[in-house]
């Protein structure tokens, strides 16, 4: 069978303790409404029960605040992504482009973003 090349990928487990989790929940201003929880001990972040979504502290620490802004559901619904499947540095473009928008009073449109943050 041929090598996949992804035999180094592993899971990591969250360290956060119940009492980091209260701190980060007042740091943050989460709303209890959004059920802020630390996972499960065999929980990967995109195996989150219906209804939740598991995200990474660094998206927090990046800016993200609850809840969400709505261009962030439109850039991972267009394209197709969990939001732990985006890096930090994913994150911080939407963000970024996001705040552009919203300071030049421009609408935030998916295709725009594409032409700001395309490969091609």
């Amino acid at each position: 069978m041929a090598s996949t090349g992804i035999s180094h990928i592993r899971t990591v487990k969250s360290k956060l303790t119940v009492r980091t989790m209260g701190m980060l929940v007042r740091k943050y201003d989460i709303d209890p409404q959004f059920h802020p929880r630390l996972p499960e001990a065999n929980e990967a972040i995109t195996d989150a029960p219906e209804g939740l979504v598991g995200v990474y502290l660094v998206f927090f620490k990046s800016g993200l605040r609850l809840p969400a802004f709505d261009f962030l559901e439109t850039a991972l619904d267009y394209y197709g992504l969990h939001i732990a499947l985006i890096t930090p540095n994913g994150f911080r473009k939407i963000l970024c482009f996001t705040l552009l928008c919203v300071t030049l009073d421009v609408s935030s449109a998916i295709n725009l973003f594409g032409h700001f943050y395309s490969d091609v």
